[in-house]
């Protein structure tokens, strides 16, 4: 009896295991999966962000923490100004907190095909009785015998990004700022494009590095502002 119960606890810890090392691929907006390793998707992330000028500010730095896979820029504040009369300005905040992380993914498995030979579903065997039902075969030696533990699930791993933007907008009347909508007013650098940067990153660098002629300087060129209606 003891044997089966400690059998019993080794199946079910193989179980917990297994469950909290496989990831659902279900990503969100903000989230994507990249199939090369982590320490090539965390430089490509960090070079794709100094690039874009949120390495450097005049009073902070960027915060980089590989060991983690966390990444957090300063909060960057620039202003877009319409010359009409009287003159237009709107002022932007922007900042990101990036994670990285490698996951397990488990692997579709096809689904058993019914065998051509498989015999109908016939009618359900009568209810056994005492007499005729089924003993549980017991060894001489008293041992119980014990289902063996399932066959662990394949999975392949994966390298996960989540960038989160935090962009506000100041509101003259109120003097505070307010979460805005970037994609409205179409300032600044979308996540998309960081992730599609960061893809080209990998696709074409073995070896993912900051490349200084690209590298913006954000106190004299702000983030981009393109296509905003104008006031």
């Amino acid at each position: 009896m003891t044997r089966k119960i400690f059998a019993s606890l080794i199946l079910v810890s193989v179980i917990l295991i297994t469950n909290t090392s496989v990831f659902s691929a279900d990503l969100k907006k903000h989230e994507r999966l990249f199939t090369e390793e982590y320490s090539r998707v965390f430089d490509a992330t960090v070079a794709v962000l100094t690039e874009n000028g949120f390495g450097t500010h005049p009073h902070k730095k960027m915060k980089v923490k590989k060991e983690k896979g966390r990444i957090k820029t300063p909060e960057w504040r620039y202003f877009k100004i319409w010359s009409a009369k009287p003159v237009v300005e709107k002022q932007y905040k922007d900042s990101y907190k990036v994670k990285v992380k490698e996951i397990e993914i488990e692997v579709a498995q096809p689904a058993a095909e019914k065998k051509a030979d498989e015999a109908p579903a016939t009618d359900a065997a009568p209810a056994a009785t005492p007499e005729t039902a089924p003993t549980e075969a017991v060894p001489a030696d008293g041992t119980v015998v014990t289902e063996a533990a399932p066959a662990p699930i394949p999975t392949i791993k994966k390298v996960k990004v989540a960038i989160k933007r935090k962009f506000l907008v100041h509101n003259d009347a109120t003097r505070k700022w307010d979460k805005g909508d970037p994609a409205k007013e179409n300032a600044g650098f979308s996540i998309e494009v960081l992730f599609a940067a960061i893809q080209e990153k990998l696709d074409k660098e073995p070896n993912p590095a900051v490349d200084i002629t690209k590298q913006l300087n954000l106190n004299i060129t702000p983030p981009p502002i393109d296509r905003v209606v104008r006031p």
